[in-house]
């Protein structure tokens, strides 16, 4: 007696069939626009609470989970106001964010479910987005208010990461060859006390026959030669395509501001120069703090510069949706809220106000579909 051979498909997860395989990813810049505490419940340095910061550099980031649950909290925002504007006078009274939160089938499908019943139930989402890392980071100026500062450690990680998720598209800014962020930076094995900042830099000063620039108690010298000038244009160039939201005003103050200074410099002032404020609660009888109510919190400073990495699959769930869609489910109700986030602690004392600036790889990275799993 011959056996029947049947055929094996790979589990969707639907009726409705095996989607195309792929996904898609972008790169996002997080511009901070007040400051923000993304902790990890560690106190450090006579600090209580303190910022989350990658292990290896000592730099500031915004832990993965955070990343998370701020897109999904803007997203869940966005879909109630749109079902409190549709629904009945006599509904709006019942409608809230929680119950969205836990039941709306695209928003469990793309960032997994909230509560999980049943083991059938289980799911992973469908977004995948990175720790946010520095790229540019705020430094109160001699002259102009502030600079920007960066260095060549943080652009070469960024370009790792672009690379290792097949998004080098992303690093070019034009058509030609040459504008790109640089693969190496040429002679910026900075000398004690040397940056690299624009001629017409808004931060820079004269001292004797030297332009100078003095970021909070540090002085740096101005480094310049050909090789230099044009690492500094092609990284203003990609910041101003990818990393700035508004207009020719703003990309020309960027340049302006713009500081690169050594990774040891940057890696010290990164770790000595964010916000430190005092928090406390007082007892309303004796107006006296209240026990246990006064502790130290260190901040994100405002400006702040962050990039991370966006890539949508499809969904795992009994709700089907491709990448793609996912991809333009998550940017369109992010469009609602007009790219505004909120990251970390405090939300309502309005910390953590961020707003993001999309960058889209110019098509789908061809991966193994839920099949190839």
């Amino acid at each position: 007696m011959s056996e029947e051979k049947v055929e094996k498909k790979p589990h969707t997860g639907s009726s409705l069939g095996t989607l195309p395989s792929g996904s898609t990813s972008a790169l996002i810049v997080i511009h901070v626009i007040e400051s923000m505490h993304c902790g990890t419940g560690e106190s450090r340095d006579g600090i209580d609470a303190v910022i989350a910061r990658e292990a290896h550099t000592r730099w500031p980031i915004i832990p993965r989970s955070q990343m998370k649950g701020g897109f999904r909290s803007a997203c869940c925002d966005a879909q109630y106001h749109e079902d409190y504007s549709a629904a009945a006078k006599e509904d709006k009274q019942n409608l809230k964010r929680s119950s969205i939160n836990s039941t709306n089938e695209k928003l469990t499908a793309v960032f997994g479910p909230r509560e999980i019943a049943e083991a059938e139930d289980a799911h992973s989402g469908a977004v995948r987005i990175s720790p946010a890392r520095i790229l540019a980071f705020p430094i109160c100026s001699h002259r102009g208010v502030f600079a920007w500062i960066t260095c060549p450690e943080v652009l070469l990680q960024l370009k790792r990461n672009l690379i290792a998720r097949r998004m080098s598209s992303l690093l070019q800014f034009g058509t030609e060859t040459a504008n790109c962020l640089p693969n190496t930076f040429p002679n910026l094995d900075f000398a004690a006390g040397e940056a690299l900042f624009a001629d017409d830099a808004a931060v820079a000063f004269l001292r004797e026959t030297s332009k100078c620039v003095r970021l909070a108690e540090l002085t740096f010298k101005q480094k310049s030669n050909t090789e230099c000038d044009r690492a500094l244009s092609q990284v203003t160039e990609w910041f101003n395509k990818f990393a700035l939201n508004t207009d020719a005003c703003t990309n020309k103050d960027f340049k302006q501001r713009l500081v690169m200074v050594s990774n040891e410099a940057f890696s010290h002032l990164v770790r000595y120069k964010t916000e430190v404020v005092q928090r406390n609660s007082l007892d309303y009888d004796t107006k006296t703090v209240a026990k246990g109510l006064l502790f130290s919190m260190e901040l994100l400073p405002p400006e702040t510069l962050l990039y991370a990495t966006v890539r949508s699959e499809a969904t795992r769930g009994t709700h089907v949706m491709a990448a793609q869609d996912v991809h333009k489910y998550v940017k369109e109700q992010l469009g609602k809220t007009h790219n505004v986030l909120q990251f970390g602690a405090d939300q309502s004392k309005d910390a953590g106000v961020s707003i993001l600036k999309w960058n889209n790889t110019p098509a789908a990275l061809v991966r193994g579909g839920r099949g190839s799993r």
